[in-house]
């Protein structure tokens, strides 16, 4: 997905020419619009926004609820008529999504001519990535198995559904947490069908080794419907990944020197079979230690699947007392 910018009639076009294209006629859409004057709180500067992917991310008000703003520039090029196709095909997702462990869509705005917006409720904590950073040795081990409950909870979820989703770009930046430690996960803009291309997205750190070299593994599980659907197990890896990052209160393969990190991390994960460590064990039950080993399993047809891991973590809680 991409930015662009359009000024002046160019931008008045986009305007007209988006309602005209998407929002006419598409109850979907229709019954998520929100009026841009009705958000505040948006101080970042237009120019500030330009080298990001999928517009900005940024804290906003509605209503006197905190949100999640995006805001991607639109115009009549043909790199921003495909940025709009994505951005409405996220909107849809989301609006399809309801779970308790996913950030909840609040509506969308497109009423003036420069951008428009996608606005979400934003978990009181932030994000998990800076959560772990500034504070991740105070919080507790069992709020932080919740957590991965929580996700493993999201992810079943999605891959339950009758036409199932990879999220693709699960990590700690992409997960919020709310008042009462409970995770959330968000940025929908990656993901797809379980038979859409699986590529490497941002830092290799966050993805299989299979997917890295370029394998398309499949194999089958059962869906709530009773109907056998193909998956790639090569997203469950990724649960072990975020797992990591809420054992270690760092991001995965930090112990790297940065500077090698772009060279080398892609060789090192699927060539050398280099795999992120748990910093300190022994704080953590043996059965989640097991689990989190079964997650990284050489061969992903022998991986469990997220309703598999979601049933062991409620186990590792029902068993976890604080150390």
């Amino acid at each position: 997905m991409g930015n662009c910018v359009s000024k002046g009639t160019d931008s008045v076009l986009a305007t007209e020419s988006f309602e005209a294209k998407y929002v006419v006629g598409d109850a979907t859409l229709l019954a998520l619009s929100i009026l841009f004057r009705e958000l505040q709180a948006l101080p970042q500067p237009f120019d500030s926004m330009l080298q990001l992917p999928f517009g900005a991310v940024q804290d906003g008000m509605y209503h006197e609820e905190l949100v999640l703003v995006t805001q991607m520039y639109r115009g009549n090029t043909p790199r921003c008529n495909d940025a709009m196709e994505d951005f409405v095909r996220v909107l849809k997702l989301y609006a399809n999504i309801q779970h308790p462990n996913i950030v909840r869509l609040i509506g969308a705005s497109w009423d003036v001519p420069h951008f428009i917006c996608m606005v979400t409720e934003r978990p009181e904590r932030g994000d998990l990535a800076t959560l772990l950073f500034n504070y991740g040795e105070d919080i507790a081990p069992t709020l932080r198995v919740n957590m991965m409950l929580d996700i493993a909870k999201a992810m079943a979820h999605l891959h339950s559904r009758k036409h199932p989703l990879l999220h693709r770009d699960l990590k700690g930046s992409n997960i919020y947490i709310n008042a009462k430690y409970r995770a959330k996960i968000t940025h929908f803009e990656s993901s797809g069908e379980y038979a859409s291309h699986f590529s490497v997205l941002d830092l290799p750190a966050w993805t299989a080794p299979e997917t890295i070299c370029g394998h398309h593994v499949q194999i089958k599980v059962m869906s709530t419907a009773s109907q056998w659907v193909n998956t790639i197990s090569s997203t469950h890896i990724i649960i072990k990944i975020v797992m990591d990052e809420l054992m270690n209160c760092q991001a995965p393969y930090a112990e790297i020197p940065e500077g090698r990190k772009q060279r080398e991390l892609v060789n090192l994960i699927a060539c050398d079979g280099y795999r992120p460590s748990i910093i300190n064990p022994h704080v953590w039950p043996d059965d989640l230690l097991e689990l989190v080993e079964t997650c990284w399993r050489q061969d992903p047809r022998y991986r469990p699947t997220f309703a598999s891991i979601k049933t062991s973590l409620e186990h590792v809680l029902q068993n976890m007392v604080d150390i």
